[in-house]
């Protein structure tokens, strides 16, 4: 934030802030200590993260740029660029960049459809596999695999979320397919923000990686855009009749406290209802261009008596809004008089509790995203979304 400061100084005293602005970097190289070269927006997700095998050394400085009145950071690492947008709320201020796409563009011809004998790992209806978003490639075998079990730690829960995922590699751009690697053939799947590399013979059993493409677009000077990234979009596809716009609109300050939305799933009862939106939270002031959401949550095990409780938490919860941003509830929620603080949830009983997210104004909340933890022998995990869009029940 140090650096964020000198620029507004210089701008304060007459003069100009360049478009682009390299740091310098402490001499010792990137290999013998890589977080010396990292930018600080970037050390946290970075080392969370499984940098090395993640994302890879930094091969350039982080550099500030202005670009159409957008304010941004950004940073090149192996597998990845990174861009921080210091306007922008967590967890969307830290941007992983389209480099897949990137990459994709300027290879498209070197890609050939994989041989038949592969058809049962990587084919769909032959292996396992699953379409992450309608209209999207299949993600199959081994790639399906490791995207699942790899993501962004964008939260505190104890498992690899499917946000996260989709945060991590963004949707898949081509089934799975063949290119050049040397004189080998190497199977591949491009992603929005990677490239996965499938090696069934690998030593140490890593057989699924993210490939080197940035440092490859570097190596062969393919240009890369300067256009900053847009956060991923995580609205969950529904079937459920959505209000129209014109009246969906007028939600984003006035919420009638009567109705509520609810939803079953897993035999677990869920709902929301008195959703309120204030200026002003427990003496907190919402922060320039927000406010304050909160709302009422019910949970019912409906389970029968011989199933494992349930766990809850504040932070198990999201609001999802128009723009498809996700956004955690606000540490404030448990200040509240019937706070979602750790609870377990026996079979046959219900939880009431209340929340509170901090949201930007210009956005409508556009559904919720309620997280279980199944306290059964395999800790396993429920996530249900309810659609916010739509007429609330009880009117």
């Amino acid at each position: 934030m140090s650096r964020i400061w000198v620029l507004l100084i210089i701008t304060i005293l007459g003069g100009t802030i360049p478009t682009n602005i390299a740091y310098a970097q402490p001499q010792q190289t990137c290999v013998e200590d890589p977080i010396s070269c990292i930018g600080d927006p970037f050390q946290d997700i970075w080392l969370k993260n499984n940098g090395p095998e993640n994302f890879g050394l930094p091969l350039t400085e982080m550099t500030y740029h202005l670009i159409n009145d957008v304010h941004v950071y950004r940073q090149e690492f192996e597998r990845t660029r990174m861009e921080y947008f210091p306007r922008r709320q967590a967890p969307n201020n830290v941007i992983l960049a389209r480099v897949g796409a990137e990459w994709l563009d300027a290879n498209i011809n070197d890609l050939v459809p994989i041989p038949s004998y592969h058809d049962n790992l990587f084919k769909p209806g032959e292996a396992t596999c699953k379409i992450i978003r309608t209209g999207s490639p299949a993600v199959c075998g081994p790639f399906l695999e490791y995207y699942e079990r790899n993501g962004i730690h964008i939260d505190e829960l104890p498992y690899v979320h499917p946000a996260e995922s989709l945060t991590r590699f963004g949707l898949p751009l081509t089934p799975a397919m063949v290119t050049m690697n040397g004189s080998a053939m190497q199977v591949v799947q491009i992603f929005e923000n990677a490239r996965l590399e499938w090696y069934p013979d690998d030593q140490f059993k890593k057989y699924v990686k993210v490939g080197r493409v940035v440092a490859e677009m570097i190596d062969s000077d393919q240009p890369r855009p300067l256009q900053p990234s847009v956060p991923v979009n995580q609205l969950v596809e529904t079937d459920q009749r959505v209000l129209p716009v014109e009246i969906y609109a007028r939600w984003r300050w006035l919420w009638d406290k009567k109705g509520y939305w609810d939803i079953v799933a897993d035999d677990l009862y869920m709902a929301i209802s008195t959703l309120m939106n204030h200026d002003e939270f427990w003496s907190v002031k919402a922060p320039a261009g927000h406010k304050f959401l909160s709302m009422t949550v019910q949970i019912q095990n409906r389970r029968k008596g011989t199933k494992a409780p349930i766990y809850v938490d504040y932070s198990y919860f999201y609001v999802i809004d128009n723009t498809g941003m996700r956004i955690p509830a606000h540490p404030l929620s448990q200040r509240l008089v019937k706070p979602i603080q750790p609870n377990t949830v026996p079979p046959g009983k219900t939880f009431v509790g209340q929340l509170v997210f901090l949201v930007p104004i210009k956005v409508i909340p556009a559904q919720s995203e309620i997280n279980i933890a199944n306290l059964d022998k395999e800790l396993s995990r429920s996530i249900s979304y309810m659609e916010l869009r739509a007429y609330p029940k009880g009117w």
